[in-house]
């Protein structure tokens, strides 16, 4: 144990707000070494994050924020899809970084999909964790569409402590200390707002991404009810060197629910990009 502390006390660290038009974007950072942001979805913050830091803190350095409207970031009248893209692009100014691998789980992907299209020179690769990240064509937007028209039935309120659509049941049952956990990480702060929403509307080209010569690992969990494998799938067809995985026995959060499987993914994917210099 003492070894740990030891280890963990020499561990860079920091964190801070980055001016954003309107508002300002909290973030911290772990670790030295190629920048890794990691951005967190709808039902989340930068704390959805706190298993799978440890895993990169050997050889990068860790990012997470908390978008505009979440966590202790606060929401602008800004309601495109644009405002996510421009939270990442604060904070990787703020702390003076020109390149970095991005990762993104359900809005999150907005958002790193978002910065790409507008900055692609800065993006050593992407990372889309249960999500299609804006970027749909008919099929996809049809398909996303009508789970928005059914997932608004849902009464969190009514549902039993520790499940949530946001993790597949058998995490809860599996794990309820982890799902218990989850839940009081929402307590923490004030719910998603509405504008969050209203931005998860908004759409990428995906002719526009596929011209992007960026490397590409779409992750999924076997389970997710909002974007399931086919979807990620039909997906990757708009990403030249993309590859997916799917996680099994996870859901719409896989990086949460199993951690040490969805890191043994999207770890040896970024350290082969880092090491060949692809981007």
């Amino acid at each position: 144990m003492t070894g740990e502390v030891s280890t963990a006390r020499h561990i860079a660290h920091g964190s801070g707000f980055a001016p954003a038009a309107g508002t300002e974007i909290y973030f911290e950072w772990y670790g030295d070494g190629p920048a890794l942001l990691l951005a967190h979805g709808l039902g989340g913050s930068h704390l959805t994050w706190w298993q799978n830091i440890p895993s990169f803190l050997d050889a990068y350095r860790v990012i997470v924020l908390d978008h505009r409207g979440f966590g202790r970031s606060i929401d602008t009248p800004q309601v495109g899809t644009e405002a996510l893209a421009l939270d990442v692009q604060a904070v990787l100014d703020h702390l003076g970084i020109e390149r970095a691998h991005l990762v993104g789980q359900s809005m999150g992907g907005w958002a790193i999909a978002g910065f790409a299209l507008r900055w692609p020179h800065r993006v050593r690769s992407l990372v889309l964790t249960d999500t299609i990240g804006g970027i749909v064509d008919d099929v996809l937007r049809k398909q996303f569409h009508a789970y928005i028209a059914t997932a608004g039935q849902t009464d969190l309120a009514t549902l039993p402590l520790g499940y949530h659509p946001m993790i597949s049941p058998g995490f809860t049952t599996r794990r309820f200390d982890l799902a218990l956990l989850r839940h009081q990480f929402g307590l923490l702060y004030a719910p998603p707002p509405e504008s969050a929403r209203r931005r998860l509307l908004g759409e990428h080209d995906p002719a526009a991404m596929r011209a992007l010569d960026i490397p590409a690992l779409l992750a999924v969990g076997s389970d997710d009810p909002i974007f399931p494998p086919p979807m990620i799938r039909r997906l990757a067809r708009y990403f030249p060197h993309s590859r997916v995985r799917v996680i099994r026995d996870a859901g719409h959060s896989a990086h949460y629910e199993r951690p040490d499987a969805w890191g043994r993914i999207v770890r040896p994917f970024l350290d082969e990009v880092t090491r060949e210099g692809i981007a």
